[in-house]
């Protein structure tokens, strides 16, 4: 064996160069994964998955709301993408991974001062000569006796320092995207919600089609005190299966009223939804006013075919 810093033989069994006195690196016998590039690579994959996570998040609020959703989602599917990517190209030692890595390690300077320093460490450590080849593409065997000697270097214990280093990068990298998860979580949360009062606004709206189908053949809307006394009269002839609760899974509200005593029936009808707290706002569904309400617990209210109280503010008449 001999001594890769100045050539000198070495005796079997001696730990340092009796020549230059540097340590002894007994070489690899074939490339290996440095306990470093594990720890990125491991942390990209794991960014990945957050970011699909958030995008998703994003995709479902922006198929609700016209906002700016969409674009987020976009953007979080192209980073975690890249995340994957670059993971998997450095748990498999390609050139790509290390390049891409690179760049990531580049962006995160601007996160003064933890990310800044952080991010130093690993482009330094990804320019170490024995890096730089072990990203090269090359086989073992193709590579000259002084490449063999860099790439032997950088598993030396000194490289677990950097691992150190690269570690607490992962837990900035959790932090920073636990943020991230903190803004996408809600969002994920209001489009469950926003689901839940676009599915309660389509059962109404099917509902008013079959009262007031009702009372184009009856002259009269259904004399009802109760969602499945409604049911009874409207199914199957007005509609195969009536809905009696709303999104949230409360009962809908129906009360039916005769305004005009000249009327041969029942003339005036209403459907109420108590949104998601399932607390009505009004006991007499005449008493709720025009407006477009914000919160997810306020009441949905129709009258006569038309939306009184609702998110849209549309009108649907069925006259």
């Amino acid at each position: 064996m001999f001594c890769q810093y100045c050539g000198k033989a070495i005796q079997d069994g001696l730990t340092t160069c009796l020549g230059c006195g540097n340590p002894v690196v007994p070489l690899e016998t074939e490339l290996r994964r440095p306990v470093v590039i594990t720890i990125l690579a491991i942390l990209q994959l794991f960014s990945g998955v957050l970011c699909v996570l958030a995008a998703v998040a994003f995709s479902l609020t922006s198929m609700s709301t016209k906002n700016v959703s969409a674009l987020l989602a976009i953007v979080f599917c192209v980073i975690g993408a890249l995340n994957f990517i670059c993971g998997y190209g450095l748990w498999n030692l390609k050139s790509y991974g290390r390049t891409i890595q690179l760049i990531l390690a580049c962006i995160g300077l601007i996160a003064i001062p933890l990310g800044t320093i952080i991010s130093v460490l690993i482009v330094i450590y990804l320019h170490r000569p024995g890096v730089k080849i072990l990203f090269s593409m090359k086989n073992w065997n193709e590579l000259m006796p002084q490449e063999k000697i860099a790439v032997s270097t950088i598993h030396k214990p000194g490289a677990v320092v950097v691992a150190v280093v690269a570690a607490v990068f992962f837990f900035f990298a959790v932090v920073y995207l636990g943020i991230i998860a903190a803004i996408a979580i809600p969002n994920f949360i209001n489009a469950m919600q926003r689901g839940k009062q676009k599915r309660t606004i389509a059962d109404i709206r099917a509902i008013m089609t079959a009262v007031e189908e009702y009372r184009t053949n009856n002259g009269f809307y259904p004399t009802a005190d109760s969602m499945p006394k409604l049911g009874r009269l409207l199914e199957p002839a007005y509609m195969e299966a009536m809905p009696c609760n709303d999104g949230w899974g409360h009962v809908y509200q129906y009360r039916a009223w005769k305004e005009n005593e000249t009327s041969p029936g029942i003339d005036s009808y209403a459907l109420v939804s108590a949104g998601r707290d399932g607390a009505w706002e009004q006991n007499d569904p005449r008493a709720y006013s025009e407006k477009a309400p914000a919160s997810f617990d306020a009441d949905i209210v129709l009258v006569n075919g038309a939306f009184v109280q609702t998110p849209e503010r549309s009108t649907t008449s069925g006259n």
